[in-house]
């Protein structure tokens, strides 16, 4: 009997083991990390947001992703809009991080006359630096989606939510992901998408269009995967007029020469390495030519005319032709080769 007794608790911890290396009810085994003592830095960005702009990190249920209650504070340090929050402790690994203040806006180029908040979904496993932008707000709630509702793990759901918001825009290069995007890194690591986009859903309006106009691309993201409504074909028009100009000799001052000049004025650094805006032409042409759904223009397609179907343009039903300059090389871009308003004074001048 003794022996036999002895035998039911071994192999009894032996089940009790393999259980929790199963994934039962061990934190470490499903995966959740805690935070002990971190500094969490970035940068908040629409344009940069204002010094004294609110940032807040909120603990993430490692399971759920729901909010706890348990949050870390501080503020915009200067107009960069860097912060940083010292001895952060959270009980896993993710969080929600929270700005909330003015910004410099990049057609204006003053600062805004209203307040914005922006999110980011971040794993703090093995980061310390999370940046907040329109990329990361657009992708947050499409995550938590992913995850609470479908049961994906938060690796994938990053990526495929990152992927699609980038196909959505018509951009297929692989950059890195949104949290670790800074408009003004002066690298090849996605700064021109961001600011691209962010230009893109600002628009000329008012800073409550540009926040209705984000929360509705938000929701139609979080539910679809796929941005849909109205407000896109808007923003198709917008980036058609601001790249659009820039190939006409008779405008001198552009919006989106002003644009680059409003941001390259503020003056960011006194010293080397100075901050310059991104060139962003060819991502605004690739977005509108793609929501005209006018196709690829290439030599082989000189000639070709087709009509706007975005019933959401302002342009829907025109006729733009596909013109090729045989004396320059013909590029994605739009230098040699693009698509024209038929009825555009400046295809005739090129045609004569």
């Amino acid at each position: 009997m003794k022996f036999l007794f002895l035998f039911s608790i071994i192999a009894l911890f032996f089940a009790c083991s393999e259980n929790n290396m199963a994934g039962g009810t061990s934190e470490e085994a499903e995966g959740i990390v805690a935070i002990k003592d971190r500094e969490i830095a970035g940068v908040t960005q629409k344009g940069p947001f204002l010094v004294g702009s609110s940032v807040t990190i909120q603990e993430l249920d490692g399971k759920t992703l729901v909010q706890t209650g348990r949050s870390f504070k501080t503020s915009v340090k200067s107009n960069l809009g860097d912060f940083s929050v010292k001895n952060v402790n959270l009980a896993s690994q993710y969080a929600l991080l929270e700005v909330n203040g003015y910004f410099r806006n990049e057609v204006t180029g003053e600062n805004s006359e209203g307040m914005i908040s922006l999110n980011a979904l971040t794993d703090l496993t093995n980061r310390n630096n999370v940046n907040v932008n329109v990329l990361t707000h657009l992708e947050t709630d499409r995550v938590l989606n992913l995850v609470q509702k479908q049961g994906m793990s938060f690796a994938d759901a990053k990526n495929q939510a990152e992927s699609e918001i980038f196909s959505s825009f018509g951009f297929t290069k692989d950059w890195q992901s949104p949290e670790d995007m800074n408009v003004f890194s002066g690298e090849e690591d996605g700064s021109d998408a961001l600011f691209a986009l962010s230009v893109l859903m600002l628009g000329n309006g008012s800073v409550a269009d540009f926040s209705e106009r984000l929360a509705l691309a938000a929701r139609s993201f979080a539910e679809r995967g796929e941005w849909h409504g109205p407000e896109k074909g808007e923003v198709a028009d917008w980036a058609y007029q601001l790249e659009s100009e820039e190939y006409k000799k008779d405008v001198e001052h552009t919006i989106l020469s002003k644009i680059y000049d409003n941001v390259n004025s503020w003056n960011l650094r006194d010293e080397p390495p100075y901050l310059y805006a991104p060139y962003i032409n060819g991502l605004l042409y690739v977005f509108w030519t793609k929501e005209y759904n006018l196709g690829l223009c290439d030599r082989n397609h000189s000639g070709d005319m087709k009509k706007v179907t975005n019933i959401h343009s302002k342009y829907y039903n025109k006729e733009f032709v596909c013109y090729y300059n045989n004396e320059s090389r013909c590029t994605d871009d739009g230098i040699g080769c693009r698509w024209y308003l038929a009825e555009d004074p400046f295809l005739i001048e090129l045609n004569n």
